[in-house]
């Protein structure tokens, strides 16, 4: 029996119910679609939160 491997996201640290194919690879690290979305949408309107994903980055 083999073990399954499922990515984590680095920012919110949970594993999405459809895997690797719900997210992207930056680096070696895993970031859920959920968590690039609001990295994405804070881009603009909401810096503090910009910086506060970004801390869970480094």
């Amino acid at each position: 029996m083999m073990a399954r491997i499922l990515p984590v996201c680095m920012i919110c640290r949970k594993v999405p119910r459809r895997g690797i194919a719900e997210g992207i690879s930056i680096c070696g690290s895993f970031i859920c679609s959920e968590c690039e979305q609001q990295m994405l949408e804070s881009r603009f309107h909401n810096l503090d939160a910009l910086k506060e994903l970004s801390q869970k980055l480094i």
